[in-house]
């Protein structure tokens, strides 16, 4: 008799047959379905050209079934008749299309290329972490409702057990790069157990036998993807040793290559990926998006995106974007094409420059203010997209072209007639995002607020990929033209903003895209709530009200002392707290000890109510900067206070010129380390050269006028404002006397080199 079973989802993935999926059952009970079901591809073309295709799928195995069906096209919105193909290998689809689409390139296929994984959840509009009622006869899934939705504020998440595991030795340091390999901590609920006998069977006989007592339903690692479950792994094979990582023993952890790519200016690096079957597999070193928001906001990510949770913790919140649209799109019905086909319209060299603007900001004159108040445009771009329809079928549309809505300084329109896909995924994204900010505040518990904190983080990165993936140029809902049109309503909206805060006598000291920072002589924070509503009139987008400061210093260019720089200012708001952007820091190359300083430096000027009261507590910081470069001198840092970090643009053996980062990145490759571009290294400056952590010999003395230096320029950055200058501070700590002799580097946890 079939069985009813309450509970979750907790990881599904394609097999053969259909999809295996794993529930957590409110009796506590894991168990492991199948639930038959075919993904489908859609061509459009000739039968014949739709039968060859379906002929050749069969030829490899896998069975399928050819209907006629009537979708819609996105850009027109129109029907269309395309060929569906139901595909019986639910495990190959992926793989059957991708060598389908490059054998026969006459027919046009959609929704061919989109995982399968995430297929499964959007066709049957399912979604991780799902609260479920399932009908099972046997291991086979019969049916299965969702009992909760993915909009909904509040949601119970299945009850998780958790074992976390990370190789001893300092956390800042990759295990693979030459850090400390001790032992093995497993963390339970029982308390951490270190695995350290020397004995590699009896390590993977002990881990073995936790993992099976505790049955986890989530493994969290440190460092787990690029070095712990391979090296694990490889032992287990060599020790003959089985090792019950996987929940699903007839299934193999899934294993993707590991690969830099550039994104933002910048270039990254991903890690190999170990996902897991039965269990989730999260590495903690390796998922921006559990940095960013933590197991909270990864798990709101993954249900909002329909995007299984480990794929979720690996994914750029990019992809959870666009996982959304494509989802509204299967749900209605409309055609999801392979690669963007929509291509840029043409323009002339000035036209471009005249459209393709971005963002507005006026640049701050350097100086120290009080009585300022910070406004935020709430969600700006993904606000306006909302807004304005600004979507990529609703650009330059036909029906439009002579009363669609006009883009400023731009030719562009947009259409009034029909509502944009883009607009109908943020809109309920941007409503649920108000309301975790006012639960971050309103919440009965410390939990239910820090919870929704995570959420809103989740919810502020995906939509800002929202906008970033409406330019970008492979992106299958993404058109230059909406993205242009965002930018331009935005430079709009601002330039409103600057205008009626001045118009209400207010002086604007800066602004920069979606922030203003204006000052009133004797205003206070009902004054500039009262200008907020102001510019939220004339803006009609949300304004929110940062702060109101104490003081504010805006910083100049460190090449240009009489030039401000956009985002490098500092300041203390009315309750107490500080905001600083650009300086010493922030900066991910900034040595801890030099970090702790500023930070020290900073929280004393923050006791001062006003500007010129926080004059007078610069003045008698000087001592505290000699007692660092004091200590500095001294030799007695350790490398964990000295470490700078940094990220290769390129692989070692790339780099012509013999940077710091070049030098530490080739130590390690000596070493018999591998690093690829877009991975991070940590160097200590010695006194003949740089060192990377790992490799620092015993003893080796660090440069100590190079760090002191670094020290003066931090200490000299948020003390300028103030009236102290960098030939003052100098002085003071005796920085023109000889350099001294060298201190010698404690490395107690660091092997000879």
């Amino acid at each position: 008799m079939p069985e009813k079973v309450a509970g979750w989802i907790l990881d599904a993935y394609a097999v053969r047959e259909g999809m295996a999926v794993w529930l957590i059952a409110e009796d506590g009970r894991r168990l492991r379905v199948t639930e038959k079901w075919r993904p489908r591809a859609y061509l459009r073309g000739a039968r014949t050209e739709a039968e060859r295709v379906a002929k050749w799928v069969e030829s490899r195995g896998a069975p399928v079934e050819m209907e006629r069906r009537v979708k819609l096209d996105f850009m027109t919105g129109a029907e269309v008749p395309v060929w569906e193909l139901r595909v019986g290998d639910a495990a190959g689809f992926g793989r059957l299309m991708a060598r389908a689409r490059a054998r026969f390139p006459s027919p046009e296929f959609f929704d061919a290329d989109i995982h399968v994984d995430r297929l499964w959840f959007y066709e049957t509009r399912r979604h991780p972490l799902a609260r479920v009622e399932a009908e099972i006869g046997g291991d086979v899934l019969r049916g299965m409702a969702c009992r909760d939705s993915i909009w909904d504020l509040e949601y119970d998440l299945p009850p998780l057990t958790t074992v976390g595991l990370r190789a001893e030795g300092p956390e800042f340091l990759h295990p693979a790069r030459g850090g400390r390999k001790g032992g093995l901590e497993v963390h339970t609920s029982d308390g951490v157990r270190v695995l350290d006998t020397g004995d590699q069977t009896e390590i993977l006989e002990r881990l073995a036998t936790l993992l099976r007592e505790h049955d986890p339903d989530v493994i969290v690692t440190e460092h787990g993807d690029g070095w712990l479950l391979p090296v694990l792994a490889e032992m287990s094979f060599r020790c003959g040793v089985p090792l019950p990582l996987n929940r699903d023993e007839a299934e193999r952890a899934r294993v993707s290559r590991a690969h830099s790519y550039f994104t933002y200016g910048r270039i990254m690096h991903t890690d190999e990926t170990w996902v897991l079957r039965g269990r989730l597999h999260l590495d903690r070193r390796n998922s921006f998006t559990i940095e960013a928001s933590g197991l909270d906001g990864l798990y709101e990510t993954a249900r909002l995106s329909r995007i299984p949770v480990q794929t979720a913790a690996r994914t750029s919140t990019g992809t959870g974007i666009s996982s959304m649209q494509v989802a509204r799109a299967v749900e209605e019905g409309i055609l999801v094409p392979v690669e963007k086909r929509v291509t840029e319209e043409f323009m002339g060299g000035d036209e471009l420059l005249d459209v393709d603007k971005g963002g507005l900001v006026f640049q701050p004159e350097p100086g120290l203010h009080g009585e300022v108040g910070e406004m935020d445009f709430a969600s700006m771009y993904p606000t306006i997209m909302v807004r304005h329809n600004l979507s990529p079928e609703t650009m330059n549309c036909p029906c439009c072209r002579e009363d669609g809505e006009r883009v400023p300084e731009n030719p562009s329109w947009v259409c009034r007639r029909r509502r944009g896909l883009i607009p109908r995924v943020l809109a309920p994204l941007l409503e649920r995002r108000a309301r975790c900010k006012e639960l971050k505040k309103t919440a009965p518990t410390e939990e239910g607020r820090k919870r929704a904190a995570a959420q809103a983080t989740a919810h502020k990165w995906m939509m800002v990929c929202s906008f970033g993936y409406l330019g970008y140029r492979n992106a299958r809902f993404g058109r230059i033209e909406a993205h242009e049109a965002t930018t331009a309503f935005g430079r709009e909206a601002l330039l409103r903003a600057k205008e009626t805060a001045e118009d209400l006598g207010y002086e604007v000291l800066h602004a920069i895209v979606d922030c203003i920072w204006v000052r009133r002589a004797g205003a206070r924070e009902s004054d500039f709530l009262e200008l907020a509503d102001a510019i939220e009139a004339a803006t009609d987008i949300h304004v929110s009200i940062e702060g109101v400061y104490r003081w504010l210093a805006f910083l100049p260019s460190t090449a240009d002392a009489r030039r401000g720089v956009a985002q490098r200012y500092m300041g203390v708001f009315a309750g107490g707290e500080t905001k600083a952007r650009g300086i010493e820091g922030r900066r991910s190359d900034c040595p801890p000890f030099v970090r702790d300083l500023q930070a020290e430096l900073l929280a004393e000027l923050a006791k001062a109510p006003g500007p010129e009261e926080a004059r007078a507590v610069a003045a008698g910081l000087g001592g505290r900067v000699a007692e660092a470069v004091a200590r500095v001198r001294s030799g007695r840092l350790r490398a964990p206070d000295l470490v700078i970090w940094g990220r290769l643009s390129k692989k070692p053996e790339e780099y012509t010129r013999a940077t710091p980062l070049a030098v530490a990145s080739g130590q390690l490759v000596a070493r018999g380390g591998t690093l690829e571009a877009g991975e991070r290294v940590g160097y200590v400056f010695g006194d003949e050269r740089p060192w990377a952590v790992q490799a620092l010999p015993d003893g080796c003395p660090y440069d100590t006028e190079r760090y002191a230096e670094l020290v003066l320029k931090a200490a000299s950055s948020v003390l300028w404002p103030f009236g102290v200058t960098a030939r003052s501070l100098r002085a003071e700590c005796g920085m023109e006397e000889a350099r001294p002799v060298a201190g010698q580097l404690e490395l107690a946890f660091f092997p000879p080199g």
